[in-house]
């Protein structure tokens, strides 16, 4: 229950940076993150998926020993733990989904910058996430393509970018 708890709390982490990004008041970048704001939506689809994966993980996040009864009388606690580990399990592939829209989300505020000086991890990171999304300059679905980043953030795949 309490990895739930935490899972939850890393993915509204994320998200709310998303948001912050997504801010032209907060961020000096295009609202939306926004390469063309005359004619697109810019990629404001992503932080509105990233908040919705975030109350769906809340919903799950409900702890399971909330809910223990005794079995029978035998029992005086009955702790959940299949209960919550499955819940966990449930959790951790929103989760993956909620890193892969801050990343492209990052990624996208990256180039609207100017791409400024980083160090070499960040660097490696921005070209594993451009080599699975590029750029989005016009309205389009980004559904499989954060699919696929999320499918390596679960596999540990980016984690050399990390090293």
């Amino acid at each position: 229950d309490t990895l739930a708890l935490a899972t939850v709390s890393c993915a509204q982490m994320a998200q709310r940076r998303i948001a912050k990004l997504m801010s032209a008041e907060l961020s000096d970048l295009p609202a939306g993150l926004n390469s063309n704001p005359s004619s697109t939506a810019g990629i404001g689809i992503v932080g509105a998926v990233a908040e919705l994966l975030v109350k769906e993980m809340r919903l799950l996040a409900s702890p399971a020993a909330l809910h223990t009864d005794a079995t029978y009388d035998v029992e005086d606690h009955a702790p959940m733990t299949l209960i919550a580990v499955r819940k966990l399990r449930e959790l951790l592939p929103l989760l993956h989904n909620v890193i892969a829209c801050e990343l492209v989300s990052a990624a996208q505020a990256f180039e609207l910058r100017g791409e400024p000086q980083v160090g070499d991890r960040v660097s490696r990171l921005y070209a594993a996430v451009r080599a699975e999304i590029p750029f989005i300059y016009e309205d389009r679905s980004t559904r499989a393509e954060l699919a696929r980043l999320a499918g390596l953030i679960g596999r540990g795949e980016l984690d050399g970018a990390l090293a």
